[in-house]
């Protein structure tokens, strides 16, 4: 009895060994066509796979090198490039067009590559190449249904449509999608990879059905979960940035719509503050280019809302950030802990802001780079220090003829406006005004964000005559003088300048 079994098991390890050698032989040329035909239909593209084999026990086929080129297109890069493809199936179904389900399919070195905006087969002059598919086939039905596809290490371009722009790129570390049927969409969760600001996206949605003809407008939607973006990255600012949303579009044109948490943010040297965001956003895969629909952003007691986008340049590595920047409720205070390191905010008071903010290309720091070109109103400011707030309600008692001892509650408010650039660490002002009741200071000239210097010149116009605006023998020789510098109604009019630094300014008279 152990001998026919002996003889036995070795009649069905030959039998074995030769199927595998006929069906490797003989039907590997059947099943590699087969193979190449269904994916030339279902893509519209021309495939070649380098080498295809498969076992019997458990059944599956290895592909190993396979490319398909979007209407046997040559000029541009491969529309999909795979290294390996292993599949867990019938091989009958493959060969004779059974209905099957496919249980498992591993793609290794996944990279697809389309064009954006039009179809992957439209020449550089909008022609489109009149290119037959072989295969004759429709490609709208494939014999089987895969039951889950698993890509990790994942590459997604979409191609620019204008050269000298970079492609979108999507690195997906991890990728597995789930009943995958010709024409109905795929649930997918995938992990990806986010290079600038470096983090990682958790993502689960639906994709497909795929687009033959334009590969770029096969539909995408899902929600998404961005973690631990360091925004250190960008030269001059800082915080742990957190983000969760959801999309919805096509491939080269997603629709985004979420929040952002940045508990840690910081500018240069200024303190840490938690900055939210809500904002919709459209990601333009025709050019790379992410614009931003209203995004309200909100810090300690301050809230502005930003138009613009984050868009690329011809020629130029990388995107530059263009915003239009208006506050909504905003407090001095709140900006000026933004960027200053000071222990206390100077101003305290509500602030009306409007600016266009760009911040171009460039691996140099924010503040080098930074461009502002904007104007705000300070209303009814009060200074923090008694110091400076003393010497700010004298000028304005002496501006109005008043000598008495201050009173706290005597406090004045002082009010600001200014038109502004900011540029290459200085700020250019081109209109510079303080009042308070009495005085109304108008100045232009520039300040150093680094080197703190301040160069002003300008007028100060008061309602007291000068020889008001003091006492004793000192008022009586002004007197003599009073006549030269009233003007437009103004008890005086002086000429001033305002020179030195932040911590050891100079005010004199400009004559």
């Amino acid at each position: 009895m152990r001998k026919w079994l002996l003889i036995i098991g070795c009649v069905l390890v030959i039998f074995g060994i030769a199927a595998a050698i006929f069906i490797n032989v003989r039907l590997g040329p059947i099943l590699k066509g087969r193979v190449e035909k269904l994916m030339a239909d279902r893509f519209s593209s021309g495939v070649v796979i380098d080498h295809l084999d498969f076992t019997l026990f458990p059944a599956g086929v290895t592909v190993t090198g396979m490319t398909l080129r979007h209407h046997h297109r040559t000029d541009v890069p491969p529309l999909i490039t795979i290294h390996r493809v292993t599949a867990e199936t019938d091989l009958l179904a493959l060969i004779f067009g059974a209905k099957h389900d496919v249980k498992l399919v591993r793609l290794e070195g996944l990279q697809i590559r389309m064009k954006s905006g039009g179809s992957q087969n439209q020449q550089s002059g909008g022609e489109e190449q009149a290119t037959q598919n072989p295969s004759g086939g429709d490609g709208d039905h494939f014999p089987f249904v895969i039951r889950e596809v698993i890509a990790d290490g994942t590459l997604l371009q979409i191609l620019p449509k204008q050269g000298g722009n970079e492609p979108l790129e999507f690195d997906i570390k991890k990728l597995t999608l789930r009943s995958v049927g010709v024409n109905e969409p795929m649930a997918f969760v995938a992990t990806l990879t986010n290079p600038k600001p470096p983090g990682a996206i958790q993502t689960v949605g639906s994709f497909g059905p795929w687009q033959k003809e334009q590969p770029s407008a096969t539909p995408v939607s899902g929600k998404y979960t961005f973690k631990n973006a360091d925004l250190g990255i960008f030269k001059g600012i800082a915080g742990i940035l957190s983000s969760v949303g959801d999309y919805k579009g096509e491939l080269d044109r997603i629709e985004v719509k979420g929040t952002t948490d940045t508990p840690d943010f910081k500018v240069g040297n200024g303190h840490a503050v938690d900055l939210k965001t809500d904002f919709e956003a459209t990601v333009d895969g025709t050019n790379g280019n992410t614009l931003l629909h209203p995004v309200d952003a909100r810090f300690l007691n301050s809230e502005f809302v930003c138009k613009g986008g984050v868009v690329g340049t011809p020629g130029k590595k990388g995107k530059a950030v263009q915003l239009d920047v208006v506050s909504k409720h905003a407090q001095i205070e709140d900006l000026l802990m933004l960027v200053l390191d000071s222990p206390k905010p100077l101003l305290t008071g509500p602030v009306g802001f409007k600016t266009k903010f760009l911040l171009p290309q460039g691996d140099v720091s924010v503040l080098s780079k930074l461009l502002l070109d904007g104007r705000f109103d300070l209303v009814a400011a009060q200074f923090t220090s008694d110091k400076v707030q003393d010497k700010i309600d004298a000028l304005s008692n002496r501006s109005r003829g008043i000598h008495k001892p201050k009173n706290k509650a005597d406090n004045v408010a002082s009010n600001l406006a200014a038109q502004f650039v900011v540029k290459n660490g200085n700020i250019r002002f081109s209109r510079l005004s303080f009042q308070v009741p009495g005085a109304l200071i108008s100045l232009k000239g520039s300040y150093g964000i680094r080197s703190e210097k301040i160069d002003f010149k300008g007028h100060a116009r008061f309602s007291a005559e000068l020889s008001h605006m003091t006492t004793g023998w000192k008022s009586l020789l002004l007197k003599a003088v009073d006549p030269f510098f009233k003007k437009d109604g103004a008890g005086a009019v002086l000429p001033i300048k305002i020179t030195g630094t932040k911590s050891d300014p100079h005010f004199g008279l400009n004559l």
